[in-house]
């Protein structure tokens, strides 16, 4: 919807994309007005979405910008339109293990390690000392991080209904763990 909390830009994007499909979904050797018909159908949808027309045309420009560029890739060879699973399987997966995006430890990192939150992080900088020493003698880089505490808004605002708030109180639970007289 137009009217969603997300950025304009997200937004844009996501729609592009579902045009985007759509159109790689249609069979290329169909004449033009089926395409159209696809686009039309799609920003009516749009429209109805509470889309403007420049906001729906930049959408729908940005998609066949797209799809051509997708398409004269795929007839020149450089990479299909409809990708096999194999296609470049081992160049993929190694981009995959590589990036940053993937793993934020990576590649910097061989592995990370998590510790609790302690006042000025003597933990993490005693561990981190010696983690460093032992992983320079084994040739591993290890990532020390110091997970976050419990917030003071957590902490404040958990009740706590194990007594009762009144002394004088005289129920069945609070008698029960009030001591004899």
């Amino acid at each position: 919807m137009a009217s969603s909390a997300l950025p304009p830009n997200v937004k844009r994007a996501t729609l592009t994309n579902e045009v985007l499909r759509r159109l790689r979904n249609t069979k290329r050797s169909l004449p033009w007005s089926v395409f159209a018909d696809t686009i039309t159908e799609y920003s009516n949808d749009m429209k109805n979405m509470g889309y403007n027309q420049s906001f729906r045309a930049n959408v729908i420009q940005a998609a066949l910008t797209g799809y051509r560029r997708q398409c004269s890739l795929a007839d020149m060879g450089a990479r299909p339109l409809h990708r096999p699973r194999d296609y470049d399987a081992v160049k993929r997966r190694n981009k995959k293990l590589m990036s940053r995006d993937g793993a934020w430890h990576r590649p910097q990192y061989h592995l990370a390690a998590f510790y609790p939150a302690t006042p000025d992080g003597w933990l993490v900088n005693g561990i981190n000392k010696i983690i460093k020493e032992e992983g320079d003698k084994i040739g591993l880089r290890i990532k020390v991080v110091e997970e976050s505490g419990n917030s003071l808004g957590s902490l404040l605002t958990r009740p706590d209904l194990s007594g009762c708030l009144f002394p004088d109180c005289r129920t069945a639970g609070c008698l029960a763990r009030a001591p004899a007289i």
